[in-house]
């Protein structure tokens, strides 16, 4: 199973987001790639915008979806990647 990064993530600057009934569509008007994002991965993303890392955005959503934290966890972890691979977000520098 995937691990959450304990890292956070920035949405990209050129990434704009709107919500359509049940999900998220993203936008990045950089590369104009969009993004289809269904409800749970669309939370992902505002968690993010917020300013969570991926461990902390596991238990928000674990709690908020009353689902097992491994299953969240994982479900985060390969949501995570795919949104880094199309640009949507990146890793946050760390702190010296």
């Amino acid at each position: 199973m995937q691990r959450p990064p304990d890292h956070g993530f920035a949405v990209h600057p050129d990434v704009v987001l709107e919500r359509i009934e049940d999900s998220v569509i993203a936008v990045h008007l950089g590369t104009d790639r969009i993004v289809e994002l269904n409800e749970t991965a669309g939370r992902l993303l505002e968690l993010i915008r917020e300013g969570m890392t991926g461990a902390q955005a596991v238990d928000v959503l674990a709690a908020e979806y009353d689902a097992p934290r491994e299953e969240i966890a994982g479900n985060v972890a390969s949501t995570v990647a795919v949104l880094v691979a199309e640009q949507i977000v990146s890793p946050e520098a760390e702190g010296p």
